[in-house]
C-alpha cells in the first residue's frame, strides 16, 4: 500500500504544481524585435533618406538641452534624505 501511495502522491503535487503555472506572455516577450523591425521597414519606406542633408525643423533645442541635463543627473548619486537608525540585538 505505502509503495504505490508514495509515486502517487508525488504524481498528484507535480500535477498540480504543473498546472499552476502561468503561461501569459508578457509585455517584453509581445514586443520583441520591435524597434529593429521599425527600422527596417522605415528604411524600405524611404530607402534615399540618408541623402537628405537638409536639418531636422520643429525641434525646440532647449527641450533637448533640458532632457540631456535630466537624463545624465540620473546617474548621479542621489543624496539620501531618510534617517537610518542601526538597533543591534546580540544575546
Amino acid at each position: 500500500m505505502k509503495r504505490t501511495l508514495i509515486p502517487i502522491l508525488i504524481m498528484i503535487v507535480c500535477v498540480l504544481t504543473f498546472g499552476c503555472v502561468d503561461h501569459r506572455q508578457t509585455q517584453i516577450d509581445a514586443n520583441h524585435g520591435r524597434a529593429y523591425e521599425t527600422a527596417k521597414f522605415s528604411q524600405i519606406l524611404n530607402p534615399d533618406a540618408e541623402n537628405n542633408l537638409n536639418p531636422v525643423t520643429g525641434f525646440d533645442g532647449t527641450a533637448a538641452i533640458n532632457t540631456l541635463d535630466k537624463y545624465q543627473k540620473d546617474f548621479k548619486k542621489q543624496e539620501s534624505t531618510s534617517k537610518v537608525f542601526n538597533i543591534n540585538v546580540s544575546e
